[in-house]
């Protein structure tokens, strides 16, 4: 948690959902974040679509995409959230504008389930001067291969 480890870029909880805890279904302005699934099964709803998660599952949510995650096994729901910027009132920052000031602050590829390059315009931005410059990545899910 920033509180605790000094970060003023990323929030890094471990949250434990008992049996039937939910969080509504909301999206964040700027806010990025990262579930990976540590134990139990859940449901988590993505954009409209249900994805049930398990142990070793990763979700990667860009701003802007509505999620709630509950928990529908019979244990508790144990997960990893990482969250950057911290709060989601701080204004967006073109990535693109970055990238030419500084080539070495572009982040990596952001579609875990397939390898890509990432390059200045693909950076998801919420200033109107950048929207043409580049088209919002999606939501990724990524389901680790599970037994037959």
């Amino acid at each position: 948690m920033p509180e605790t480890a000094g970060s003023r870029h990323i929030d890094y909880r471990i949250s434990m959902y008992q049996p039937m805890a939910h969080v509504a279904r909301h999206k964040h302005q700027v806010q990025e974040q990262i579930y990976h699934v540590l134990e139990g099964e859940g449901l988590m709803e993505i954009a409209g679509k249900n994805h049930v998660v398990r142990k070793h599952d990763f979700i990667f949510l860009p701003p802007g995409v509505e999620h709630a995650i509950s928990n529908s096994g019979l244990v508790d729901l144990v997960f990893l959230v990482i969250t950057s910027p911290v709060t989601d009132d701080e204004k967006p920052v073109c990535a693109v504008d970055q990238a030419f000031a500084d080539p070495s602050r572009m982040t990596p590829p952001v579609r875990i389930a397939q390898p890509t390059t990432r390059h200045a315009g693909d950076a998801l931005a919420e200033d109107p001067a950048c929207a043409e410059q580049r088209q919002p990545p999606s939501s990724t899910f990524r389901a680790r291969a599970r037994p037959g």
